[in-house]
C-alpha cells in the first residue's frame, strides 16, 4: 500500500520537536541517535559495488543539531570499517552541548577530526572521498548561507559527480519553495526526519534533493494527533523509507 505523507511547515517540525521532548520526555539526543544511524545505513547503501576494502567517507557538521546527526552516522560508519572523515565548519567553541559530546565521543574512535578546514584541505578530501554526507544545515536555515558553510556549499559543485547524503534537506535548501537561496547542496540523496517538509513537494526543488527518503526518528503517533496531522507507520521494520 502506497503511504500518503502530510508535507509539515517548518513552525509545525519546530512544534513536533517540542511536543517530543517537554510532553514524551524523548530526550534531543535519542531523536538524534536515531537519525544519525539512520544516515549512517542510508549512506552505506549508496556505496558503490566496488570500492577499495574500507572506502572513505567524509562528513561536513555544523554546529547544531544537523551535525550532530552526521557525528553520529561518523561514529556507526566508523564501527562498520569505514575511513572516516569528520570535518567541524565552526569553531568547536560555537558547538551546541549535545553536538559537542558527540564531537568528544569521537575522539575516542578512529575518526579523523578536522576543525575548520581550509579550503585547500576540503578540496583534497572532497577529491579522495567515495561518498560525502552533508550535516551541516537542516531545517533550521535562516536567511542566506555564509561563512565556512558558504564555501563548502560552494566548492561542492565542483564536484558534481560525487555522492552526497544531506541530514534533513541540502544545506542552503529554501523551504519556501522559491528556492532564492543562491548557493545549495546538489544531493544524491536526503533523508528528511518526521515527515516531510513544505517545499520538498515542489517540482522545482526536487532536484536538488535527490531521491528523497524519510528516516524514523520514533515520533508516536499519538503526538502526530497533537498537531492534527494524520498519520500511520509506515516504517515496518525499516528505518527509512523511500518517499520520491
Amino acid at each position: 500500500m502506497k503511504n500518503k505523507f502530510s508535507f509539515i511547515t517548518i513552525d509545525q517540525m519546530k512544534e513536533l520537536d517540542r511536543l517530543m521532548i517537554n510532553e514524551f520526555g524523548i530526550s534531543l539526543i535519542q531523536m538524534m541517535e536515531n537519525a544519525g544511524r539512520t544516515l549512517a545505513q542510508l549512506s552505506q547503501d549508496y556505496l558503490p559495488n566496488k570500492l577499495p576494502d574500507s572506502p572513505k567517507i567524509s562528513i561536513l557538521c555544523g554546529s547544531g543539531n544537523n551535525g550532530e546527526g552526521g557525528m553520529v552516522a561518523a561514529r556507526h560508519l566508523s564501527n562498520r570499517g569505514f575511513d572516516i572523515t569528520v570535518v567541524l565548519m565552526a569553531e568547536a567553541s560555537k558547538l551546541k552541548p549535545i553536538p559537542e559530546k558527540q564531537w568528544n565521543i569521537l575522539s575516542a574512535l578512529p575518526v579523523r577530526q578536522i576543525i575548520q578546514a581550509s579550503a585547500t584541505q576540503l578540496e583534497k578530501l572532497i577529491a579522495k572521498s567515495d561518498l560525502l554526507i552533508d550535516a551541516m544545515i537542516g531545517y533550521g536555515l535562516k536567511g542566506a548561507l555564509h561563512g565556512q558553510t558558504k564555501e563548502a556549499v560552494k566548492m561542492l559543485t565542483r564536484f558534481p559527480s560525487k555522492i552526497i547524503i544531506s541530514l534533513d534537506a541540502p544545506s542552503g535548501f529554501k523551504f519556501d519553495k522559491k528556492m532564492e537561496q543562491s548557493f545549495f547542496v546538489q544531493a544524491r540523496a536526503t533523508l528528511t526526519l518526521a515527515l516531510p517538509k513544505v517545499g520538498m513537494d515542489n517540482s522545482e526543488n526536487k532536484m536538488s534533493l535527490g531521491d528523497l527518503y524519510l528516516g524514523d526518528i520514533s515520533v508516536p503517533a499519538k503526538l502526530y494527533d497533537m498537531i492534527g496531522l494524520p498519520y500511520s507507520d509506515p516504517f515496518q521494520g525499516s528505518p527509512y523509507i523511500r518517499i520520491s
